[in-house]
């Protein structure tokens, strides 16, 4: 049998032109030789459930599938584990095949149901009547089960490359060197980046434990444990993130250095119990029992940084209140009154130097006297007393004036003349 990616290679060599008859004689024989060595696909298997496949349209990805897995394998025997700018590409391109096979399996599934129709939906009941139904829905829950493990694979391959450059980062840091000196994958990553791939990883362990509980069986429980435990150790991993995220918001002057002790606490708290979980897993749950290592350094770090963060609040509180009672010192009313005599200087305190009392150009103000002023209370008036004073009827005091004043007056009235004296007073004066 020809080797598909072979003759795939040779129809590309052949080009355009006159070799286009080539070409395609060429990619009909890749075509042909694919399906004969997917013809061998008959049945899929995963965790126990082992479904038979009956559909060509599922053969083909899960076939394609399966190469792709084991070429990763192959080649992380020999070169050890790829990059993540290698393995994420490989990843996606692995959970496409399977996704491709789930949509192909749960179309035979509809046509089943619907009794089949004509053309190519008939035909795909017809194969779908070939098979048995209850295969086609196991078939389609141990692929959605596969989706999900691999999905898992892809976001801890993505996790584990931030966590290191993370981690560099913060070793930089210590060392006194500049955080963004790194290029490429070096670069540092944020901790708002981690909490969103654990945040992320969390979703896909319970999505995970619920799909393990449809399955039913040993099976089903046996994968729900394994789906929790992964579950937990990836809260930990979230809540240690975002304890870092409020320690630089504090550093920054955000003042959440509590809450920072809180969510280190939590992960360690978390950490401890995922362990615990982990560890009464089966040994045949590689992937749960490989985040084991990482869990015990998580409670170490958390633990290490829960001291940093309830240092940093202590040390924030003790300033705080010696701020406080700075401010308090300064309350007496004696004292104040002292210091601020001393601190104002007036313009007869400065007698050997000129100033001008108006103040300058330059900003400076006038020294004459500087305010606010001093309240002081002004006596005013009484008011009573001035309304009292109108209503006084004063006693007649002429009888006290002198006789001469008045026999002056008498005779300044009997001068007047004659008209004065016809008129009533027009041209003098009459009392």
């Amino acid at each position: 049998m020809r080797d598909p990616a072979g003759l795939l290679a040779l129809a590309e060599e052949a080009g355009e032109g006159g070799g286009s008859l080539l070409q395609s004689k060429l990619a009909s024989l890749a075509a042909e030789a694919q399906t004969a060595q997917a013809a061998a696909t008959s049945s899929f298997e995963w965790r126990g459930i082992k479904a038979p496949v009956s559909q060509e349209r599922v053969r083909v990805p899960l076939h394609n599938a399966a190469e792709l897995a084991a070429t990763l394998e192959a080649a992380m025997d020999t070169d050890g584990p790829a990059s993540a700018e290698q393995a994420l590409p490989q990843h996606d391109k692995l959970t496409n095949w399977y996704q491709e096979a789930r949509a192909a399996t749960r179309n035979a599934i509809k046509a089943a149901q619907t009794g089949g129709g004509s053309g190519a939906a008939g035909k795909a009941g017809a194969e779908a009547d070939a098979g048995d139904l209850e295969d086609l829905v196991a078939l389609e829950k141990a692929l959605s089960g596969r989706i999900l493990e691999g999905s898992l694979a892809r976001g801890e391959v993505a996790a584990a490359d931030a966590a290191a450059r993370f981690a560099a980062g913060l070793q930089r840091q210590a060392a006194g060197k500049a955080a963004g000196g790194g290029k490429g994958k070096e670069r540092p990553a944020k901790p708002e980046d981690l909490v969103r791939l654990t945040t992320t990883l969390a979703q896909l362990a319970a999505d995970l434990e619920e799909h393990a509980s449809h399955l039913g069986g040993r099976q089903g429980e046996a994968l729900a444990a394994a789906a929790a435990a992964r579950g937990g150790g990836y809260a930990a991993w979230r809540a240690y993130y975002q304890g870092h995220v409020a320690l630089a918001a504090a550093a920054a002057g955000g003042g959440r250095y509590a809450e920072a002790a809180g969510l280190f606490r939590r992960a360690g708290e978390r950490a401890a119990a995922a362990q615990e979980a982990t560890e009464e897993l089966p040994k045949s749950e590689s992937a749960a029992w490989a985040a084991l290592p990482g869990l015990q350094q998580l409670a170490a770090l958390a633990g290490s940084y829960l001291l940093v963060a309830c240092a940093e609040a202590a040390a924030e509180g003790a300033a705080g209140a010696e701020g406080a009672g700075k401010g308090l010192e300064g309350l007496g009313l004696a004292g104040g009154a002292a210091q601020q005599a001393s601190s104002a200087l007036y313009l007869p305190d400065a007698l050997d130097a000129w100033e001008s009392f108006g103040g300058s150009g330059s900003g400076k103000g006038a020294r004459l006297f500087q305010g606010p002023y001093a309240l002081a209370a002004i006596r005013p008036r009484p008011i009573m007393l001035d309304s009292a004073a109108g209503e006084v009827d004063y006693p007649d005091v002429s009888h006290r004036v002198k006789r001469r004043k008045t026999a002056a007056a008498a005779a300044a009235g009997s001068a007047t003349g004659t008209f004065a004296r016809l008129f009533g007073g027009w041209g003098g004066a009459t009392s």
